[in-house]
């Protein structure tokens, strides 16, 4: 259990035992009838997560209305006060309102003879509260975890382990109820200090009627872009493109968790339609266009009605794609060999209906790197806008590569080669600031789709630009094998002088796992963490703007310097994480003698203060009392021999080698670098592509474009 869920308690009373969770330094909460004999028995906390924190004494200081033997089952809840403060980080409340729109929620429970606990997953009924006290819960999966005994007083909490309600109801069924965060705060009044405010919801009956008009006046709008444009960069990526405005708008308001995307989509759409008539050409014959005052974002004249919106590419019976207007010529074979390479049915496509979709949607969301120079921020015009064209200039992208779609829905890294053509005249591609490094990065998270769900989505850096190579949702047990073959794919898409860097970016719950030791592939079992430089990542961190901010000024401190010194957590420590951060001030590097969930908040500390370079030993020390030299220390102490003198920027090459020691050593397993794991990112290895910053509208036609919306 991390340091952000240690709150998680297991409350006793007598012989009944219930779960709670900490709201201050001292005061937990918990259902009235986990401890109905307080007044005869005593009442005892324990936190799972902290070893030295079992059987606190706690007393009642708050009763709800519930009663054992009344009529009203009703406020459900008491507050325990224990008897003396503890040092674990309360837990914190989403705002009320959250959990109806939540894929997943998770309790933390204590069933018969699981003292440790466990959890279960389940999903909240949207609807109106039971009996305006209630949310019913259902489970996800009917082979999973059922609220029984032992769940009742557990906080319900999002992914990010923010807490929307309380356990209140369990059977052996996969049916319960919780009380919402808003309801616990009318019972008790200190809980109001603690939840913050709700957020203003989307106005519903607002999209919708833009959706139906949008439906009668059938705008040319990319749901597609208009998605893209609502969400963040770490929303969830659809499974396939959407093909109408009502899916994207289906899948914000069931999929997407940040309330404010369905406002910003509506916000979107709204200015389309608002735009729409006044872009409609007329029907009737108008002046003849002045040559000299052409777009200098439009196509070469001749070729518009070639990739006309409105008269798309269409499948002839053959199973061809035939491009209207693309002629006879060279050109127009040109035109229809990319159709048919990239167009709907991607018949020289042998990949997967599902991959495809997934990867599809991947460069749509993004490989904003491979739009057409005058649609994206560049070097030399880093706001996007491009130079005033004058007669007689020649557009900086006036037409497609042979052979080659400049819209981005058809990017493919196939002609990686290329991208040099497509930058402003005297710009040179971007390189990453710090070690020359060429990232293969694998994000894994959990999908919303079910509790065995992860998404996978893996990534590599060429020149500094981010190159999507796969998105999948897969089941767990098919995660591996995806990564491996999607890995190898990667390396085709790196310079052919380049070292990769493997970065696995994960949630904090799966820092450590052992994925330095997964198989290069299935006919290759050299672990990865040998055959290549590998770090991990953790997934808030590494996306976190303040953090990649604050890491960046670190890594430029650092920059030049031969060595530093490992600050090392001791085995067993008792030192607090204040005096932790203090401590790690001016550090670079910290050593863990133990996995995270051992020693969570000293690891939060280094994890979130930040310091750059964090290493650990991925299995507990087995010693229990520390007094003298034990696993841990020994770990510590080669640790420190193995990295003095080694820059922070070259540790993963040093990482690598002693790895490879240890695979080689006559006893692998208890060699001591088999256990490292290296935690290293250097935000300026990792650019992110730029933000959408314009209309998605799509013009109707190629002549009117506007010179900086980012359409093909």
């Amino acid at each position: 259990m991390t340091g952000g869920t240690a709150w998680h308690a297991r409350i006793r009373c007598g012989r009944k035992t219930g779960a709670g969770f900490l709201v201050t330094e001292r005061l937990l909460l918990t259902c009235a009838h986990v401890v109905v004999r307080h007044e005869t028995e005593p009442v005892t906390v324990s936190f799972p997560g902290r070893r030295d924190l079992r059987g606190l004494t706690a007393r009642v200081a708050f009763h709800g209305p519930w009663r054992e033997h009344g009529d009203n089952d009703r406020g459900d809840l008491v507050v325990l006060e224990l008897d003396r403060t503890v040092p674990v980080r309360p837990a914190v409340f989403a705002p009320p309102g959250a959990a109806p729109r939540a894929a997943e929620l998770f309790a933390y429970g204590f069933p018969p003879r699981l003292d440790d606990g466990v959890l279960a997953v389940y999903r909240a009924v949207p609807g109106p509260l039971i009996a305006d006290e209630w949310t019913q819960l259902d489970a996800l999966t009917a082979h999973g975890q059922p609220l029984v005994g032992g769940f009742s007083g557990a906080a319900v909490t999002l992914h990010d382990h923010t807490v929307v309600g309380m356990v209140t109801s369990t059977t052996s069924s996969h049916v319960g109820r919780m009380l919402p965060v808003e309801v616990m705060a009318r019972y008790w009044a200190g809980l109001g200090d603690l939840v913050p405010p709700a957020r203003l919801g989307p106005d519903a009956g607002r999209l919708e009627t833009l959706l139906r008009r949008a439906e009668q006046l059938r705008p040319d709008c990319d749901p597609n872009r208009l998605y893209a444009s609502a969400v963040d960069l770490f929303a969830p990526q659809p499974e396939r493109l959407f093909t109408t405005l009502r899916e994207a708008a289906d899948y914000i308001r069931t999929e997407v968790p940040d309330l404010t995307a369905e406002d910003r989509f509506a916000d979107g759409l709204q200015r389309v339609l608002d735009e729409w008539p006044a872009r409609v050409r007329p029907l009737g014959p108008g002046p003849e266009p002045d040559p000299d005052r052409r777009d200098p974002h439009a196509w070469p004249p001749g070729r518009e009605d070639a990739w006309d919106r409105r008269e798309g590419p269409s499948v002839t019976d053959a199973g061809r794609v035939s491009v209207p207007g693309a002629g006879s010529g060279a050109e127009g074979a040109n035109l229809s060999v990319a159709a048919n390479q990239y167009g709907p049915d991607r018949l020289a496509d042998d990949r997967s209906a599902d991959d495809r979709s997934a990867d599809d949607w991947s460069a749509y969301a993004r490989s904003a790197d491979d739009w057409p120079a005058h649609a994206r921020p560049t070097d030399t015009h880093p706001t996007g806008h491009q130079p005033e064209h004058r007669p007689g200039q020649q557009p900086t992208n006036p037409r497609p590569t042979a052979g080659r779609p400049t819209d981005h829905r058809y990017a493919d890294d196939r002609y990686a080669d290329d991208t040099r053509t497509e930058l402003p005249q005297g710009a040179e591609p971007r390189r990453p600031a710090g070690p020359g490094w060429a990232p293969i990065v694998v994000e894994l998270v959990r999908s919303g789709a079910g509790a065995d769900q992860v998404t996978v989505e893996v990534s590599a850096y060429r020149d500094g630009h981010r190159r999507p190579v796969g998105t999948r949702r897969l089941p767990q047990d098919a995660v591996r094998s995806y990564v491996q073959d999607r890995v190898d794919e990667a390396f085709n898409h790196l310079a052919r002088d380049a070292e990769a860097l493997i970065t696995f970016v994960l949630p904090d719950e799966w820092l450590n796992e052992p994925v330095a030791h997964w198989e290069c592939s299935a006919y290759d079992s050299t672990p990865l963490g040998c055959a290549h430089p590998l770090v991990v990542a953790e997934r808030t961190r590494h996306r976190s703007g303040r953090l990649r901010h604050e890491l960046t000024k670190r890594w430029q401190e650092l920059d030049g310097r031969p060595g530093v010194r490992l600050h090392r957590v001791e085995c067993g420590t008792r030192e607090n994480s204040r005096g932790l951060r203090l401590r790690l001030r001016d550090a670079a590097l910290t050593g863990f003698p133990a996995p995270p969930g051992t020693v969570p908040e000293h690891f939060e500390t280094g994890l979130h203060f930040p310091v750059p370079v964090l290493l650990w030993r991925r299995s507990d020390c087995p010693d229990d009392e520390h007094g003298g030299p034990c696993a841990g220390t020994a770990f510590l102490d080669r640790l420190a021999e193995s990295v003095a003198g080694v820059s922070p920027a070259e540790l993963p090459r040093r990482v690598l080698r002693l790895r490879e020691e240890a695979y080689a050593a006559d006893d692998p397993e208890g060699h001591w670098a088999r256990q490292v794991q290296l935690l290293w990112d250097d935000p300026r290895c990792f650019s992110e592509p730029a933000a959408c910053l314009h209309s998605p509208v799509a013009p109707l036609h190629p002549s009117a474009a506007r010179p900086h919306s980012p359409v093909g």
